[in-house]
C-alpha cells in the first residue's frame, strides 16, 4: 500500500470523510511536504484542501521555507496561508509557557485554527509520523512524566488528524523520492545540544543496536497501550463527575477532590495541570499538588510557567504573576444564568 493509499485509509479511520475540507500543516520538510502531496490525491475536493505555513522567524532562511511552500502548493493547485509572527510574540509565549518548545507548539496551533477558520477547513493535518511517536514517548520517559504522557501524539484531537502516525520517516523518505519531491532540511534537526535530537540520532539507534529489537515500534505500542488507559481512566471521572473537563471552567473545590477514589485524584490533578500549562509535567509535580490539595491548609504553590496554584478555604485557582487568575483549572460543576449566552471555545494541542 502506498502512502496515498495509507493516508486515504487512516482519514477514513479517523473519522474524516474525504469530501470534507482539509488544512495542511506544511514546514517544506519531508513530511509534510508528502503529506500534503499525499492528500492532493486523496481529498475529493481539491478546492477544499488548503496548506497553512507559519514562519516563526528564529531561524536564517525562513522566508525561502516559506516561499518554498507558496511555490509547491502553487504548483499542486493548492491554495497557501502563510503567517509570521511578530516581533517579541515567541518570547512572551515562552515565558507564558515555560519552554520555547511550548511556546513554539501554542503560537503554531493558534495560527493553525485560525487560518482552518478562515479557509473555512473541517479539519487540521499535521505530518507526525512513526517516528516522532517513538521519540515523544522516550523524551518523556527521560523526563520522568506522569505516565499518561506516555500516550504521546494522538492520532486525533479535536479537529487535528494524524493520518502519517503509522508511517515511518523511511516510508516518506521513499515516498518523496518516487515522486520527484525535493524537500527542505532544517539543520536544527541535526543539533544535538537539543534533547529530542539525541534521542533521534544517537539515542534510539544506540538500544536498536544494543537490544537488537526495533525499540521504536515497542515505544509506539506503549504508546498506544498507554492512551487506551487514559482513556479509560477519563471515563472513571467523567463517571464521577459529570461535566469535567469542561474547557470554559476555571477552578474547583477540594472536597469535590477528595470526593473521588484515591486512584482518579491523581488523574484529575494531572489533568488539571496540563489544561493550565498546556504540556505534561512530571509526575513528582503531579504528587506533590494532590499533597498539597490533601493538605488542606490555606497557601499557595509555585507551578511552572510563572503560575502559582492558590487554596482559600477549600477553593482551588491557578494565578498568574500578575495576579489574575488562569482558566484551566476545571471545577466539576458549572453553573450558568439564565437567560443567557455561552460561548465554548478549545485550544487542542499535540
Amino acid at each position: 500500500m502506498n502512502l496515498t493509499e495509507i493516508v486515504r485509509e487512516e482519514l477514513l479511520n479517523l473519522g474524516a470523510s474525504l469530501d470534507s475540507s482539509f488544512l495542511v500543516a506544511i514546514s517544506g520538510g519531508a513530511d509534510s511536504s508528502a503529506l500534503l502531496l499525499a492528500m492532493h490525491g486523496v481529498a475529493a475536493r481539491k478546492e477544499g484542501l488548503t496548506s497553512a505555513h507559519l514562519d516563526h522567524g528564529i531561524r536564517p532562511g525562513s522566508r525561502e521555507e516559506a516561499k518554498f511552500v507558496e511555490k509547491f502548493s502553487r504548483d499542486l493547485g493548492v491554495k497557501a496561508v502563510t503567517g509570521m509572527l511578530e516581533p517579541g510574540e515567541l518570547e512572551s509565549a515562552r515565558r507564558q509557557h515555560g519552554s520555547l518548545e511550548a511556546a513554539m507548539r501554542e503560537l503554531r496551533y493558534r495560527f493553525l485554527f485560525d487560518a482552518a477558520r478562515r479557509s473555512g477547513s473541517e479539519w487540521i493535518l499535521t505530518g507526525h509520523t512513526a517516528d516522532d511517536q517513538s521519540e515523544t514517548v522516550l523524551f518523556r520517559i527521560s523526563r520522568r512524566m506522569d505516565w499518561r504522557s506516555l500516550g504521546g501524539i494522538p492520532p486525533r484531537r479535536g479537529k487535528i488528524l494524524r493520518p502519517l502516525l503509522g508511517s515511518t520517516r523511511s516510508d516518506i523518505r521513499d515516498f518523496c523520492m518516487k515522486k520527484g519531491i525535493k524537500p527542505l532540511t532544517d539543520p536544527s534537526n541535526y543539533d544535538e545540544d537539543y534533547a529530542r535530537n539525541r534521542i533521534r540520532h544517537t539515542i534510539l539507534p544506540g538500544l536498536k543496536a544494543d537490544l537488537g529489537m526495533d525499540i521504536a515500534r515497542l515505544l509506539c505500542r506503549t504508546g498506544k497501550a498507554a492512551r487506551k488507559l487514559a482513556d479509560v481512566e477519563a471515563g472513571m471521572l467523567g463517571h464521577y463527575r459529570p461535566g469535567y473537563g469542561s474547557a470554559s471552567i476555571s477552578s474547583f473545590e477540594r472536597d469535590h477532590l477528595l470526593a473521588l477514589p484515591d486512584i482518579l485524584r491523581n488523574r484529575f490533578i494531572s489533568d488539571c495541570l496540563y489544561r493550565e500549562i498546556k504540556t505534561f509535567q512530571s509526575l513528582k509535580l503531579v504528587e506533590d499538588v494532590l499533597a498539597f490539595m490533601e493538605a488542606g491548609r490555606n497557601g499557595s504553590m509555585s507551578l511552572p510557567g510563572g503560575r502559582t496554584l492558590v487554596l482559600s478555604y477549600g477553593q482551588a485557582s491557578v494565578r498568574m504573576d500578575d495576579g489574575k487568575t488562569g482558566a484551566a483549572l476545571p471545577r466539576t460543576g458549572l453553573e450558568l444564568t439564565v437567560p443567557g449566552r455561552l460561548v465554548l471555545e478549545s485550544s487542542d494541542l499535540a
